[in-house]
């Protein structure tokens, strides 16, 4: 018997090298105060998602829960804790009820669907968490670090490294209505790690690991310019290299500088929008001149970009995407990626109307000229580490995925 069990959906088994961090630090947590933990983990191990993978998917999953289920037969644990998103939220509910069949262990939920609507689990789920752990300790050896450490295009997207993802801290000021991260602001408070914290993990983990470049996953890692600054003074002469999420309006040409010569070789914007109008929409609180800044100082200082944009939203017109075509020609992201608007519990915007064929070929269209005319395959080579004719075999792939916007 051991105390706590921590499990996820099996559908979060096939997501590409990112670790179940709310588990990782649940986990963390306990172990500190004494007690038994175990995470159950499955990460799928297919690099490549091919046409074979996703018609053997369903079973894979399944395989996936009954593994799951043997764990909490096996272990016979007192608690067990269950993440859950919203789109997660039917299947949570099932994983639940087939616990119950064989376990009498107190299950507790959290996560940002419990957060935002906990009513969905009333006479469900025993306990309802709403909220977040503190980031102290991640419990590393309790997962498949050699999977997750694994030379794979997905953390720094586009550039084939043994890259590690940590995180920093939690949430985002921001006040876009197609995120949740604004209602989620009284749960998850911004608690945030240290220059020389994080730092400290990134070396213990690169030291014990073997990887040669990281991630860091926080939603907005450059909130604080002179904290990151501090954190670029810590690991520059590390011979490490790395990427983060960044916001155009919190990043200036110091820090970018800074970044560069510590080895931030990519950053990720929300560019989303082509006009100052569907900006402003969006209350996306940046303006078209400060994307353009952004990125001429990202192209002077030979860091790649990674720019998602954000179509299907309520409203919009063929003139959006116009506006987005032209922009995408004048900032010249190294990789451009356009997502169809889902609407998430907690979102502002509400729901999102069925996107039409016209949409998705445009999309399609779009991504394809973009991402051949960045030539992004050339810097991914030159920032990339292969070690391997398979690496080699994946990056090709995965370019090519990237070109037709797959």
């Amino acid at each position: 018997m051991i105390d706590i069990l921590l499990l996820s959906s099996s559908s979060r088994f096939d997501s590409h090298y990112r670790p179940p961090f709310s588990l990782l630090y649940v986990a963390g947590y306990y172990l500190n105060k004494g007690m038994t933990v175990r995470i159950v983990d499955y990460p799928f191990q297919e690099q490549i998602r091919n046409k074979k993978f996703w018609e053997n998917r369903d079973e894979l999953l399944s395989e996936c829960r009954i593994k799951m289920f043997y764990e909490v037969a096996l272990y016979n644990p007192k608690y067990i804790g269950i993440s859950c998103y919203s789109t997660e939220l039917d299947e949570v509910k099932e994983l639940i009820k087939n616990i119950r069949e064989i376990s009498n262990a107190k299950i507790i939920v959290g996560g940002i669907h419990p957060t935002l609507k906990p009513e969905d689990f009333l006479g469900i789920a025993d306990e309802i968490v709403q909220g977040r752990c503190d980031i102290g300790c991640a419990a590393w050896d309790l997962i498949d670090m050699k999977h997750y450490t694994t030379p794979n295009i997905y953390a720094i997207r586009g550039v084939m490294r043994k890259t590690a993802q940590v995180l920093s801290g939690f949430g985002c000021p921001s006040q876009c209505t197609f995120c949740v991260a604004p209602r989620l602001r009284e749960y998850f408070k911004g608690e945030v790690k240290t220059p020389v914290e994080l730092a400290k993990e990134i070396f213990g983990l690169r030291d014990k690991y073997g990887f040669n470049a990281f991630y860091i996953i926080d939603d907005l890692f450059t909130i604080n310019k002179w904290r990151v600054q501090e954190f670029c003074s810590l690991i520059k002469d590390k011979n490490l290299v790395w990427g983060c999420n960044s916001r155009v309006n919190t990043i200036d040409e110091d820090t970018i500088w800074f970044m560069a010569k510590a080895g931030c070789i990519q950053l990720d914007f929300g560019v989303e929008r082509g006009s100052d109008r569907a900006l402003q929409e969006l209350r996306k609180g940046i303006t078209i001149e400060q994307i353009k800044d952004t990125f001429a100082l990202c192209h002077k200082y030979k860091i790649r970009t990674f720019a998602n944009f954000l179509v299907n939203i309520p409203g919009e017109t063929p003139q959006d995407w116009i506006d987005i075509e032209k922009l995408i020609k004048e900032i010249r992201p190294t990789i451009t990626c356009i997502n169809v608007y889902q609407y998430y519990e907690g979102c502002a915007l509400g729901k999102e109307p069925i996107p039409s064929k016209e949409l998705m070929a445009w999309k399609r269209k779009v991504m394809l000229w973009a991402n051949w005319r960045s030539g992004f395959k050339w810097s991914a080579i030159r920032h990339s580490r292969v070690e391997s004719f398979d690496d080699l075999k994946l990056l090709i792939k995965e370019g090519i995925n990237q070109l037709w916007g797959t």
